[in-house]
């Protein structure tokens, strides 16, 4: 296929958005469909800031086969023919395969993430099927196939969406990282799990909450002990509760609770150290506290209260699905601890607003804006 069939630009202004709809000849029809991949690739391509681009890979994939699917099914009549659906389709595999390759090299960086960013790549690890396997393979299936029509190469490509998911938890998984928030220590930072001892188990509690049950803390100054150290998923309780392991190996944790009905985190029980000694140790300064944030979706104003035994002054940001925050937004109608924000010039979408605490409390919620 001629490399000058390939877009390199979106389409000059006031060219048609689709053949369908106005009459093109055939080196119009041939201009569109470059025009179509080139707006496509634009849409989905994220802004790269160091490891952030890492941290929502699996997202961008997804927009771009939605994308993707969206472009074919408002382009029926010209992408029916078999030229031109080469292209786009070309085109546009290319450029996912692109970005999951550029993923996978970047994890050779892991140690380099930040807690926000671990968080947003657990959430929507969750939430977002997977394309990685099906989306490399699919070029071979296309040499394969004869797609006699658009319905046969949409039904390709679902079926590369479909299973999604399963791959983006591997990746997660393969990481094998916990995230540790830092406080006054230097010593804090991530913990690998390779470097605990190996008799340790993983069981589900909840469908947000996950218990590393008995960790033996074996040293010639130390006694066994088993405990709770509670890891709760991204987006709901904040990262710097039940993650601090000195690298003495003394251990302090916090249980904390989550209620869905109201999106607040609650600490209902704390314990205090292991044996050992406690000048090796490393405290937890933070306070008990609730936040809520309502209505979500949220059209025009946001509401967020904060409960807390202290008086807290908190740092607020709004940002949008790619982790980049959006300037000029401030907080008004401070009373009580609640904020009010005004989202109403904001696009419908996704977005994360992140509330930041004293002792560097992060409590990070997924926010959809629909007017």
């Amino acid at each position: 296929m001629p490399s000058d069939w390939f877009p390199t630009s979106l389409p000059p202004p006031g060219f048609p958005l689709s053949c369908s709809e106005t009459p093109c000849d055939d080196n119009q029809q041939l201009l569109f469909a470059k025009g179509l991949t080139g707006d496509f690739a634009a849409e989905q391509t994220i802004a790269s800031d160091g490891m952030g681009n890492f941290g929502n890979y699996h997202l961008s994939l997804w927009e771009s086969a939605s994308i993707l699917l969206e472009i074919m099914d408002n382009n029926l009549d010209m992408l029916g023919q078999d030229a031109l659906l080469d292209v786009f389709y070309d085109q546009a595999s290319g450029h996912l395969v692109g970005q999951v390759q550029d993923a996978r090299a970047s994890m050779h960086h892991i140690d380099q993430l930040s807690p926000f960013t671990l968080q947003v790549l657990k959430d929507y690890a969750v939430e977002r099927s997977n394309l990685l396997e099906e989306i490399e393979a699919l070029d071979q299936l296309w040499a394969d196939t004869e797609a006699d029509s658009l319905l046969d190469l949409r039904l390709l490509l679902f079926e590369a969406l479909s299973g999604l998911n399963s791959e983006l938890m591997d990746i997660w998984e393969s990481l094998d990282v916990l995230s540790l928030s830092r406080a006054d220590s230097s010593d804090l930072a991530y913990i690998n799990l390779s470097d605990l001892p190996q008799n340790y188990q993983w069981t589900e509690k909840h469908s947000s909450e996950l218990y590393l049950k008995a960790i033996p803390f074996e040293n010639e100054n130390w006694t066994d002990a088993d405990t709770d150290l509670l890891i709760t998923e991204a987006g709901h309780c904040p990262a710097v509760f039940g993650r601090h392991v000195h690298r003495a190996r003394s251990l302090y944790y916090h249980k904390f609770g989550y209620w869905p009905e109201t999106a607040a985190c609650k600490e209902i029980d704390k314990s205090v150290d292991l044996p050992g000694n406690p000048e090796k140790r490393t405290a937890i300064s933070e306070f008990p506290f609730e936040i809520s944030i309502r209505p979500n979706p949220v059209s025009n104003q946001l509401f967020i209260s904060i409960r807390s035994e202290m008086v807290v002054e908190p740092s607020i940001r709004l940002l949008d699905a790619y982790g980049r925050a959006l300037p000029g937004f401030a907080k008004a109608n401070q009373v009580n601890n609640e904020f009010v924000l005004d989202v109403s010039s904001l696009s419908d979408g996704i977005y994360l607003l992140e509330i930041n605490l004293p002792g560097q409390i992060a409590h990070i919620e997924k926010i959809v804006i629909l007017h």
